[in-house]
């Protein structure tokens, strides 16, 4: 029988991370039940910002279907304890029900650490009798030695989606319950681009050029290169903290050319992308700055053959990790007008298709 009740228990969840909620985990009388786990990327939530314009947007997350290493401390009566020091959580495809602790493909239990517990890792149980609990892991990058601190160095601006280590969010619970604890993981990165649309009719072979774009904040603006440092707490109820470390800048990003035409860039619902200088969609950036010291940017144009500028407020400008960021720019007054129109800021998730609708530029 007890056998049977830690086969019904025993969840440790990598999951298949559908956006379905997931059961959660009845403890039993002895209160011998299992730590549960299930990781995903952030949830959508809508976040956009600008001229009145709204959108509903949906993906699905995906299983995170990766190694990650572990961390997790308990606060007592007596103080804060370790609970998963660093464990070792492997992703062994097809492998879910083989063991107490592997009921989603991911495999705890009999793994050796290397870390500062060492020998085998062995299975962990909820104490009942603690005030709250606290987890938080992380796909790559260098924790320090007790966990607190993450490093993940070499990130570098790009053309073309970085493979890099992902880390996640704090997930803190009080009053402590069995419930399947939902890590939530994070990209390092933002994105950005820009688009253009027209804001009068073009007719027959009337075209609107664009060259010579450039979008930044002045002198060494944007990171090229650097390191980001998050920080957990292990007793407090704030989030993690992220501290960044700039090697290299740069003035601004730059963009190929765009053409707007009687069916490219008519309204904002059509328009047209700057594809980035050696890229096709997006330039993957590292994060900005904070409220505080966040530059205005200035979008540059040569519209058919004179220079024209666009403001962005610096409200707009906080580029956060795992965060993407559209700024769209009207033209009007054929071809005389740059304006800033809107700023599509969402979570950017992983994997699964996505649904738009748009509503009341």
């Amino acid at each position: 029988m007890r056998k049977l009740l830690y086969i019904l228990t025993t969840l440790f969840l990598v999951t298949a991370c559908t956006g379905d909620e997931i059961e959660p985990v009845v403890p039993i009388p002895n209160d011998e039940c299992p730590i549960a786990f299930a990781c995903i990327m952030e949830n959508e939530t809508n976040m956009q910002q600008g001229s009145g314009r709204s959108a509903i947007r949906r993906k699905a997350p995906t299983a995170l279907a990766q190694n990650f290493k572990l961390w997790g401390y308990k606060t007592t009566a007596t103080g804060t304890q370790s609970v998963f020091d660093g464990y070792n959580i492997e992703y062994k495809n097809g492998t879910a029900g083989t063991t107490e602790s592997n009921t989603h493909d991911y495999e705890y239990v009999g793994i050796e650490n290397n870390g500062l517990s060492g020998g085998i890792q062995t299975i962990k149980y909820w104490d009942f009798g603690a005030s709250a609990y606290r987890f938080w892991g992380a796909t790559g990058g260098t924790f320090n030695a007790n966990g607190t601190t993450l490093t993940i160095p070499g990130l570098s601006l790009s053309t073309a989606e970085p493979t890099t280590p992902l880390f996640s969010a704090l997930y803190h619970r009080s009053p402590v319950s069995s419930e399947v604890v939902q890590l939530q993981f994070k990209r390092p990165y933002a994105k950005v681009r820009v688009m253009f649309y027209n804001s009068e009719e073009l007719t027959g072979d009337d075209q609107v050029l664009l060259t010579d774009i450039s979008f930044g904040g002045g002198t060494g603006s944007i990171a090229t290169s650097g390191q980001l440092v998050v920080t957990y707490p292990t007793t407090s109820t704030t989030t993690e903290t992220i501290t960044q470390t700039n090697s290299a800048t740069q003035d601004a990003l730059t963009f190929n050319g765009v053409t707007l035409d009687a069916t490219h860039g008519t309204t904002s619902n059509n328009a047209v992308l700057a594809v980035p200088t050696g890229g096709t969609d997006w330039y993957y950036t590292l994060p900005l700055s904070t409220a505080a010291t966040a530059p205005a940017f200035t979008l540059n144009a040569t519209i058919d053959g004179e220079a024209k500028t666009a403001t962005i407020p610096t409200a707009y400008m906080q580029w956060k990790p795992n965060t993407s960021y559209t700024y769209i720019f009207k033209i009007s007054e054929s071809g005389n007008k740059l304006d800033y129109g809107d700023v599509i800021i969402e979570p950017w998730l992983f994997g699964g298709s996505q649904d738009e609708e748009w509503h009341n530029w």
